[in-house]
């Protein structure tokens, strides 16, 4: 589900960065930013209720009664993407403003972060407990990209 999520983000990058770019004034930049993250928010949060008012039944379609012990782990996981709904256009501005090292540096930490989450949380807690890892990187991202 995550990699679905991915192809949205993915998919309103292209015109999200192209629109961005042509702004000069900050306030229009701000406003655009704004406007991205309800969008974005407008588009995913519906999907996580259904994900997660839905996820046994697809699960029971989809698996077997083996994968049940996944639930939590999504359930969970689904909530990091509203934490990336909001971090994500604001990496953008580093981007805007020429300033691609702090870009890639906040990329680089987020995806160090999660990868030692995930296997801090794997080797104490098991899979069970890999979605909260997910949603507590996700929430540090995006209090680090605020700062």
């Amino acid at each position: 589900m995550r990699e679905r999520a991915n192809l949205l983000f993915t998919t309103i990058e292209s015109e999200y960065y192209t629109r961005i770019s042509k702004l000069k004034n900050s306030e229009e930049i701000q406003n655009t930013v704004n406007f991205q993250i309800e969008l974005i928010l407008t588009f995913i949060t519906p999907i996580i209720v259904c994900f997660i008012i839905f996820i046994d039944l697809v699960i029971m379609i989809l698996y077997t009664n083996d994968f049940s012990s996944i639930n939590n782990m999504m359930s969970t996981a689904m909530l990091g993407l509203l934490f990336k709904g909001i971090s994500w256009p604001l990496n953008y501005i580093y981007l805007l403003k020429n300033n691609t090292k702090k870009y890639f540096t906040l990329e680089f930490i987020g995806n160090l972060v999660l990868l030692i989450m995930n296997i801090a949380f794997f080797l104490k807690f098991g899979l069970d407990q890999m979605g909260v890892s997910y949603l507590i990187s996700q929430i540090l991202l995006t209090i680090i990209t605020l700062i």
